[in-house]
């Protein structure tokens, strides 16, 4: 769900679901990777949004 980010940027849409994501393998998953790949980003006005 994306509803609760539509008060954000792309950029910080981004970077607070990156945070949910590494937040939710350290805390539930009890996994640390040694390194994140970069996010996918496109052209924010090509995609849809509602």
């Amino acid at each position: 769900g994306g509803c609760s980010f539509q008060h954000l940027s792309s950029e910080d849409q981004i970077e607070a679901k990156g945070n949910w994501l590494k937040d939710a393998f350290s805390g539930q998953a009890k996994v640390e990777p040694k390194h994140w790949l970069e996010p996918l980003q496109v052209e924010s006005w090509g995609y849809r949004r509602k």
